[in-house]
């Protein structure tokens, strides 16, 4: 078979080729030979990656999370996250600095049996059929999703979800899907039904501090 050598890398090129397909030496003066088989370089084919994975740390417990969740196992919220690659969380996970004085507030049932810690960034709904359904639910006046609960940077905020069981901050009824803020020893009353001057049938939580749990 004929073809074209090359003189620098010794190659055996096609025959009309005109530049060494091996080192790219210029073989237009080069004479043609035979009898030697065309050696035809393999053009270098690309592995095919996988598509990366992404995660987010939950910087208080510390549990790994899929990109795509919003909150953690703890309730802690992730969106604010920065997301890291699997097996790349130290090149591309920023460092998460830890708060020396991270503020820990409660909500405590008037009895002591329903303890909650909220931390900022926590989100949660109380009711019969979410948080705290163990302690709510043979009372029927709270209802199956009935307030939600947010802390932030700024404070504490509560949210009446329920359709038919009002929520009361100290003596005032907060209105449906309307944050409201709440301070440290107020009381939040859920499925207050007035009487003349009391109120009965409700679920008495306080907010507290952490040194007052």
């Amino acid at each position: 078979m004929k073809g074209k050598k090359c003189p620098s890398c010794g190659l055996f090129n096609q025959l009309n080729t005109i530049i060494c397909t091996g080192c790219g030496e210029d073989l237009l003066r080069v004479p043609i030979s035979d009898g030697e088989d065309i050696i035809v370089p393999k053009a270098e084919v690309e592995e095919e990656k996988e598509p990366a994975v992404f995660f987010r740390k939950c910087p208080r417990c510390h549990k790994v999370s899929p990109y795509h969740l919003s909150r953690c196992e703890c309730g802690y919220i992730l969106l604010s996250l920065p997301p890291y690659e699997e097996g790349k969380e130290e090149s591309i996970e920023q460092p998460v600095q830890e708060k020396k004085d991270e503020k820990i507030l409660y909500l405590v049932s008037d009895d002591g049996r329903f303890k909650l810690p909220l931390h900022v960034g926590d989100e949660f709904v109380l009711g019969r059929k979410e948080t705290g359904a163990d302690y709510f639910y043979a009372k029927t006046f709270v209802s199956g999703r009935h307030l939600r609960v947010r802390m932030t940077e700024v404070g504490v905020f509560v949210e009446h979800i329920g359709k038919t069981n009002p929520t009361l901050v100290n003596q005032t009824e907060i209105k449906t899907n309307l944050p409201y803020s709440v301070s440290v020893n107020d009381w939040i009353v859920m499925g207050a039904r007035w009487g003349q001057d009391h109120v009965y049938e409700a679920a008495y939580l306080k907010l507290v501090a952490k040194d007052d749990v």
